[in-house]
């Protein structure tokens, strides 16, 4: 049975030729992550991207149109390896996941909520944490105008620009203005 048949069958429900499919192009899926590395993982987590490509391109195949689907599943897999990779690169989710709360007023007590590191049992990281979080605060505090902290804050609190511009009584573009500035000041520092 032909790559075309196989992807129409998988397309319509059936597990059987899906996974005939996953098992057909696992080594071209192998081949192309071969040359990428993912920033924090090892990998088994590449290849998983790339499986996945493999399967979005089973899902959004059009037979018909003249294209391989080998050349075409290629594609796929690149594109999601790509994505996984540059989005690793980027760092996008490390405010989630290691912030620290803007609003701590008492700088005595720290709580669960201004560490920044997840292994909390260690006295050591503990104790790096509380002064990373401290240096953090003042440079926030030096580097950025009274305005800016105002916007960050609102912000921070999930105001969209035209709700902190009616606020601040500013025009939106100066609220994105402000965005701006905070994010270059605090990424160079």
């Amino acid at each position: 049975m032909n790559d075309e048949k196989l992807v129409m069958l998988a397309q319509q429900g059936s597990d059987q030729h899906m996974e005939s499919l996953l098992v057909k192009y696992k080594s071209l899926v192998r081949t192309v992550t071969r040359a990428y590395f993912l920033t924090g993982a090892d990998g088994e987590d590449l290849l998983q991207e790339g499986m996945i490509g493999l399967y979005k391109a089973i899902l959004s195949f059009v037979p018909g149109k003249n294209v391989n689907f080998g050349k075409y599943a290629e594609i796929c897999i690149k594109r999601q390896v790509i994505s996984a990779v540059k989005s690793a690169n980027r760092l996008k989710h490390l405010p989630l996941n290691s912030y620290v709360s803007i609003y701590k007023e008492n700088d005595d007590d720290c709580d669960m909520d201004c560490l920044t590191t997840s292994d909390l049992s260690n006295p050591e990281e503990i104790a790096i944490s509380k002064e990373s979080t401290e240096i953090f605060k003042q440079k926030i505090d030096t580097l950025l105008s009274d305005f800016e902290k105002q916007v960050l804050i609102m912000f921070l609190n999930g105001d969209s620009y035209a709700s902190i511009a009616g606020t601040l009584n500013k025009d939106p573009k100066a609220i994105d203005n402000a965005l701006q500035r905070v994010k270059r000041k605090l990424k160079n520092a």
